[in-house]
């Protein structure tokens, strides 16, 4: 009986590997949370050696790993059936596939491929209805907040207020662009998707209330057509012509008059 202490921390995952060589304990880790670009990641095991070069190859495509103390660290590689080597020579096969993260222990007999997470399952089309419904809450946002725009604006500012709607798109990718270059440098949301998209829907119900609270305070001008406001516009002026004659000739008036 051999005894082996295994040490084990919250959250993280620890692996306790048995071959008929030895035993080898790895210390907890994080690496077996997926890649956050969708590529597999794989790590190398030889209980047997603590110093070997192993490269996995698939037609010109060559991943090398470095073995210390019997295993390596994580590489991410792209998915394909790969060829295993050990110091040139080929000891088996080791199919990996996009999004897992996989063990690959390698004995003095054969070779042996763990999956620590399951590669995706999830066919692709099933982000369609996704891109579809969020295309149609696009456009139908946009054309609201023009049409908005461009009705409750005076005939004199019905340009700078479509450019105000326009810019308020531009502030909110700035905002985006911002949190994001924020989360990336100091880690909040990796491997944490979930947080990200709570935060991001708490940040548009508190842009939800902001609007509902200003719209209540809007008070609604009726549309006017273009045409009937340019025919406005120019029975006003000959008024004021009409009224401008009347000062400047009086007489004229009056001879018009009798």
């Amino acid at each position: 009986m051999r005894q082996v202490r295994v040490r084990v921390l919250g959250a993280h995952e620890t692996t306790l590997l048995v071959t008929s060589t030895g035993v080898l304990a790895l210390p907890p880790t994080l690496e077996y949370i997926k890649d956050e670009d969708a590529d597999t990641k794989v790590r190398v095991l030889v209980p047997a050696h603590n110093e070997l070069n192993v490269t996995l190859t698939y037609d010109t495509i060559l991943h090398n790993f470095q073995l210390l103390k019997g295993k390596t660290e994580f590489q991410r590689i792209s998915p394909q059936e790969y060829k295993v080597m050990v110091e040139e020579v080929e000891v088996g096969e080791a199919a990996v596939y996009q999004d897992g993260v996989y063990d690959i222990v390698i004995t003095t007999t054969d070779v042996f491929l763990f999956p620590m997470t399951a590669p995706a399952n999830v066919h692709m089309l099933w982000l369609l209805p996704q891109y579809v419904l969020i295309t149609i809450g696009e456009v139908l946002f946009l054309v609201s907040g023009m049409d908005f725009a461009y009705s409750q604006a005076p005939m004199a500012m019905k340009s700078s207020l479509q450019a105000a709607n326009l810019f308020t798109i531009t502030a909110g990718l700035w905002l985006f662009a911002g949190l994001t270059s924020l989360s990336s440098s100091t880690g909040a949301f990796k491997h944490r998707a979930s947080h990200e998209a709570i935060f991001y829907a708490c940040l548009m119900s508190v842009n939800t209330i902001i609007f509902f609270m200003l719209i209540k305070r809007h008070n609604k001008n009726s549309p006017v057509d273009p045409g009937k406001e340019s025919k406005m516009t120019s029975e006003a002026c000959e008024r004021d012509q009409k009224q401008l004659a009347s000062h400047d000739n009086p007489t004229f008036v009056m001879e018009r008059s009798v």
